[in-house]
């Protein structure tokens, strides 16, 4: 009687040693786990194991055994607060050399003068400018970094038609279910004084961004294109990408959208950009493609802020009510997604442990 080895090996005598590699490769299916995110393959006829990475061969036992390797949880958290706290101490010391530049081209004679020379819109704007031309070339350093090694990690799908204008529909409506939230706060500040201060205050705040005195090239430059790609790169490309290695869908994009807001640091403003922060994270799951968040924050910011002050009150209002009205298609939005997004769900964003092509 002839052991499976023995018969294994007669049966294969004849075949050629290129054959006999395909065959070993295709008898074994690939795992479909989310929770590992990694493709391997692995033989054993007695003399050692082979596996397989991206259709790499890895010999080397100190890479075979990371194979089911999970990112730990430290560096998840680490990396994301890292990055935040790099962020705002790049915006303060970028407000620091716009204050500056502004005090030595514009001479002032009183106190006065400078506080509203620093807290003028220009000095703002200018702000975010510098920030973004250091912040976004870490970002995207970073991010193609941690794409080589966990590959899919940033997503880069093909968009389509459909997929850009029911995204782009959802940033409007969800300029509509801010309008509602702000005005709710305002009904409920008749009653509540707490409110109704911290209303003041964000009001103050947005007129040091946004002002008809302003140049408004540079408001549009500054609020609707350099803090979306920075911010969308800094929350949706890393800090969501980071919680995707451990986390489900469901919690990564109600974290990431947390995050959001409390990094706005504002009451009013953390509160109403949740919002948009939970559909952002959910168009990029939902698409695959770090452009797509961008494009919808460019909106956001665009209707929601620079345009404001300087379309009239009649087409602002047709605006509002076209807001409101989407708002509805955004909520519903959010809804779908939560119930669909199962913890194991095959998506989009999915990422694999890239090794070595020399190992």
């Amino acid at each position: 009687m002839y052991t499976n080895e023995e018969k294994w090996q007669q049966e294969n005598q004849s075949q050629s040693p290129e054959q006999l590699k395909f065959q070993e490769q295709t008898q074994f299916q690939e795992p479909a786990t989310h929770e590992v995110q990694q493709v391997y393959y692995q033989q054993s006829f007695g003399m050692g194991s082979t596996h397989y990475i991206h259709k790499q061969q890895i010999e080397n036992a100190e890479h075979t055994q990371n194979l089911n390797k999970k990112v730990p949880f430290w560096r998840i958290w680490l990396v994301s607060f890292a990055f935040l706290v790099l962020h705002l101490i790049v915006l303060s010391l970028s407000g620091i050399i716009a204050s500056a530049i502004k005090i030595a081209t514009n001479p002032v004679k009183t106190q006065q003068e400078m506080i509203n020379l620093l807290m003028s819109s220009d000095v703002q704007n200018w702000a975010c400018v510098i920030m973004g031309l250091i912040c976004i070339p870490l970002y995207i350093v970073f991010l193609k970094k941690r794409n080589h090694k966990y590959n899919g990690s940033l997503g880069w799908h093909k968009l389509t038609m459909g997929s850009v204008s029911s995204m782009s529909l959802a940033a409007v409506g969800s300029l509509g279910m801010v309008t509602g939230l702000l005005l709710l706060l305002q009904e409920l500040s008749k009653y509540i004084p707490y409110i109704e201060q911290k209303l003041k205050h964000y009001q103050e705040l947005t007129e040091l961004v946004v002002s008809k005195e302003s140049n408004i090239i540079l408001q549009i430059v500054a609020t609707a294109i350099i803090v979306p790609i920075a911010e969308e790169l800094l929350f949706r490309g890393i800090v969501l990408g980071e919680l995707n290695f451990r986390y489900s869908p469901r919690t990564v994009v109600l974290l990431q959208a947390v995050l959001f807001g409390l990094f706005h640091m504002n009451f009013v403003q953390s509160l109403y950009t949740f919002i948009p922060g939970l559909l952002l994270g959910i168009a990029y799951y939902y698409t695959g493609n770090i452009i797509m968040p961008i494009i919808m924050h460019v909106i956001f910011n665009l209707f929601g802020g620079v345009l404001t002050v300087f379309l009239s009150e009649k087409i602002l209002n047709y605006i509002n009510y076209i807001e409101l009205a989407t708002g509805f298609f955004s909520l519903i939005t959010i809804i779908i997604f939560f119930i669909k997004a199962k913890p194991y769900a095959k998506h989009k964003l999915q990422w694999e442990r890239n090794y070595p092509q020399n190992v």
